[in-house]
């Protein structure tokens, strides 16, 4: 009888998986049934409150408007092993979303000053929030990251964030959204309402095509001071605008060595923006800025006096 109740009491106690060197596993089976580690219950979201290293060992299926893993101390890292975390929504190309957007993020920081969050290596899609929402964190880092069809943004990275290799498709608001005095590097936005947003920013090695707006560099508001550093990208078919930065602001962007190509407009804004080196072609308008070197424009070039 004792050895039925001391095994019945084990089955109620939550015993961490560890995949190794004190990684901690989580999979669906102990975000359901158990709870994955200590501080975590059995149920969505997954609550990670100790810092350290975590690995994804299976998919993560949510079909509720739930966040699905909530970070709340600082320096975690979470590699999501290739798997997928996926929610109810259905956020097709030019669509609207299937769902009302709103609470139910697929990873999510819930309280400022929780600094240092990685996440690398996995698929983010259909959340009614975000894919991964990191704007509490500062210094946070989101790399190797596919984030589709989620009904508001697809990533977002705290202030003095970094995005890399990733790609943002399909989501309802902005594809890559920096807080600000980040960067982002050698990604992907395609399909969204902003492909990347990023004020005072580095965006470089990157590709945005089919959003409305390709990169915003611009602040909150008009005359809040935005800028930045648009360099070396592939800028194509976004319908307003390609490049954009303040048009009030004592402080414009940088916009050098880009292909913008059949964008409503090639580049706008601040009318101290340097704008140099970049091909431009099939914009119904090509750019307006201080021009610091020469620009290749369909039918001509525009140089400094």
């Amino acid at each position: 009888m004792r050895a039925v109740v001391l095994a019945l009491l084990f089955s109620l106690v939550t015993i961490p998986a560890i995949a190794s060197d004190g990684v901690l596993e989580i999979n669906q089976t102990c975000a359901v049934q158990t709870g994955c580690f200590s501080g975590d219950v059995a149920g969505f979201p997954v609550t990670i409150s100790t810092s350290g290293s975590y690995l994804l060992t299976s998919e993560l299926i949510v079909d509720q408007t739930i966040t699905v893993i909530e970070i709340s101390t600082i320096d975690v890292t979470l590699d999501l092993g290739g798997f997928t975390i996926r929610g109810p929504a259905l956020k097709p190309i030019g669509g609207t979303c299937s769902v009302q957007p709103g609470p139910g993020s697929g990873i999510r920081v819930p309280n400022a000053g929780t600094s240092g969050t990685i996440v690398r290596n996995g698929r983010v899609r259909g959340m009614p929030g975000n894919g991964v929402d990191l704007e509490l964190s500062p210094n946070s880092v989101v790399e190797g990251v596919i984030a589709e069809q989620n009904c508001v943004d697809g990533i977002v990275v705290g202030l003095s964030g970094f995005v890399a290799d990733s790609l943002a498709r399909s989501n309802g608001f902005t594809g890559i959204r920096v807080a600000g005095y980040g960067r982002v590097r050698d990604s992907i936005a395609d399909s969204n309402s902003t492909g990347i947003y990023a004020p005072n920013s580095v965006v470089t090695g990157s590709v945005t095509s089919g959003n409305t707006t390709g990169i915003n560099l611009s602040g909150a508001t008009p005359s809040s001071i935005g800028g930045g550093v648009v360099m070396g990208n592939v800028i194509a078919s976004n319908v307003t605008v390609g490049v954009q930065t303040n048009g009030t602001s004592n402080t414009g962007g940088l916009i050098v060595n880009n292909q913008l190509t059949f964008n409503g407009v090639g580049a706008t804004g601040a009318i101290n923006s340097g704008v140099g080196g970049n091909v431009l072609y099939g914009n119904q308008v090509s750019s307006i800025g201080v021009t610091i070197d020469c620009n290749a424009i369909a039918g001509g070039a525009s140089c400094p006096p």
